[in-house]
């Protein structure tokens, strides 16, 4: 520790909040920029030290779900991950639900768990429950800072694990958890609360670069990548939701000039998908077993995790032994289809070294994908046109021919994250899309969204389902801190869950509908009300588009769209069977 700084020992109290603040300016350091916290008081020396900061930004957000959702959301909008601060006990466990999604989509964050000190653990202490390890197998990292102790050594050590926590998230792109036992007192000096700030800025001055970061890494595709798709004459390119900053995104974007048919899911968009190579309706016309034996590939190139379309996912089984380069990034395994495929293992922190490629592909085979986009587009086309009441398909279609300046989207899981490929292609494809489908659950979706407003330069527009805005209601709790963001906000209130009217179990009675559907009889405006956003409700297509065209304000806005399940459900079977 340095001299000009024993003074603040002199008080017992200061030391957690100081041995905080040394790790919050290395993580700084680091780069990072971005604090959620959740309110508690095991956690005060890190939620002061965090807020003291003058250069990092605080979100305080009352429900820890929801916390760890909006802090995923930064993670997936910057790149960088956001700290997570909360209390000990159950406070933690409530993140448990976006640790998973952030380990199984590949995006950076960082958990900070308060926790009692070991001699409060397993005695029965109140609020007192395991914390190391609480997250398995689904951390990137994991730490106990061990109690602070007044030494330079250990202070030293502190700032090497903060390195150590924010390098292993963003190398291997998932979530890194440091657990801090803290003793009382918990709160600092007012004199030393004052003095932080001053502090930060000294130690910046003095200290710029952190103990401990990566030497740029440049990555280039291994030559035998080039040689196969080199003798290839039919190869296609798959692509499902990707992580938008790490390489995935980059490899496709190399790949996408060279004439290969890319069938790339909504989640795959990244503001550039808007060549001629890139194919529509493809979840819709690969449902029919004679349009993919027209189809066959001698190649098959996916990129990132597998696809969540029912179209792409018989043809990956179907065609499950042709030989396949499967780029996948620092994620768990991803191959649901269990297909014989050479794994292309992509870091997931580098620079990619582009390379051209040397092929022949006859230029029958893309024309070939392109005719039959071509005709699903114009079967999709009239089916729009026939709306005698509002559809889960008309809402998506409105909203993508609504966007025309760049903006971030965010669409829910179930029955939106298919329908976007449906009804939304490819004018998503001229947006950055988000999903979250590592575990494709339907919560924190609205919390997510938030998340990419706050870290993001864009407006976010958040399309979900009535359930997924329900599950995570509490996200609207930030609406006064999100005023200086634009979030709009659609929710299709199809009367509950349809996506289960696709499965076996779908039957008209009264079970099914209680125990599978389960409509919500919820009055959405006044709910939204209630949180003090703006909302609105629309049951035509036509109001929706005026709705719409209504300028872009600043905080949260939301659009309540009540579509006809029955039709909803007629309008997407009519694309899907016109191929049989």
């Amino acid at each position: 520790m340095p001299d000009s700084l024993n003074h603040i020992f002199s008080e017992p109290a200061n030391l957690a909040t100081a041995w905080s603040a040394f790790f919050t300016n290395e993580l700084y350091r680091c780069g990072l920029r971005h604090a959620v916290i959740s309110p508690g008081s095991r956690s005060t020396p890190l939620t002061l030290a965090m807020a003291a900061h003058p250069h990092i930004q605080t979100h305080v957000v009352l429900d820890e779900r929801s916390a760890g959702f909006m802090a995923l959301g930064i993670g997936k909008a910057s790149g960088r991950p956001a700290a997570l601060i909360c209390t000990s006990g159950t406070a933690v466990a409530n993140y448990y639900p976006a640790v998973v999604e952030a380990r199984m989509s590949g995006v950076p964050l960082l958990v900070l768990s308060a926790d009692r000190p070991p001699a409060l653990r397993q005695v029965g202490a109140n609020q007192a429950i395991r914390q190391q390890g609480i997250f398995g197998s689904y951390t990137v990292f994991e730490h106990d800072a061990g109690e602070p102790v007044a030494r330079t050594e250990d202070f030293r050590r502190l700032e090497i694990l903060a390195g150590q926590a924010w390098n292993s998230s963003i190398h291997h792109g998932g979530p890194a958890q440091v657990n801090f036992p803290f003793r009382k007192p918990l709160e600092p000096t007012a004199a030393f609360r004052d003095y932080l700030p001053g502090h930060y800025t000294e130690s910046l001055e003095a200290r710029t670069e952190p103990l401990t970061r990566s030497a740029p890494v440049q990555w280039r595709p291994p030559a035998a990548v080039f040689q196969t798709i080199a003798r290839s004459r039919r190869p296609v390119i798959i692509a499902g939701t990707l992580p938008a900053h790490c390489l995935l995104p980059e490899i496709l974007d190399m790949l996408s000039d060279e004439g290969i048919p890319l069938l790339c899911e909504a989640g795959a968009s990244s503001g550039r998908q808007t060549g001629e190579a890139y194919i529509t309706g493809f979840n819709a016309f690969l449902r029919s077993a004679s349009v993919r034996d027209r189809l066959q590939p001698d190649l098959i190139i996916q990129i990132g995790p597998g696809p969540s379309g029912k179209g792409l996912e018989h043809y990956l089984r179907e065609y499950r032994d042709i030989p396949r380069l499967h780029f996948q990034s620092n994620v768990l395994w991803a191959e649901p289809s269990l297909g014989s495929s050479i794994t292309v293992q992509v870091p997931a922190n580098a620079e990619l070294v582009r390379v051209p490629l040397t092929k022949y592909i006859p230029e029958g085979w893309l024309r070939d994908w392109q005719e039959t986009s071509r005709e699903y587009l114009a079967q999709r086309d009239t089916g729009l046109q026939a709306a005698s009441v509002l559809r889960d398909g008309d809402v998506h279609a409105v909203v993508a021919a609504s966007l025309t300046a760049p903006e971030t989207v965010m669409i829910s899981n179930s029955f939106p994250a298919r329908d976007a490929d449906l009804f939304a292609m490819p004018a998503f494809g001229r947006h950055t899309v988000f999903m979250n489908r590592g575990a494709s659950g339907i919560d924190g979706i609205t919390s997510t969204a938030a998340g990419l407003s706050l870290a993001g330069s864009q407006p976010v527009t958040l399309l979900t389902g009535d359930l997924a805005f329900l599950h995570d209601l509490t996200a609207l709790l930030a609406a006064p801190a999100l005023q200086q963001v634009s979030l709009r906000i659609l929710v299709i209130n199809n009367q509950g869950g349809q996506i289960f009217r696709m499965l076996p179990v779908y039957e008209p009675s009264d079970w099914y509908t209680r125990l599978f559907e389960t409509p919500q009889h919820v009055d959405f405006a006044a709910l939204g009300k209630g949180f003090g956003v703006q909302t609105s409700e629309v049951t035509t297509a036509s109001q929706l588009q005026v709705a719409l065209e209504q300028p872009r304000k600043n905080g949260i806005e939301i659009i309540i769209c009540h579509t006809h399940p029955d039709e909803s459900m007629h309008q997407r079977r009519d694309l899907w069977n016109a191929w049989n």
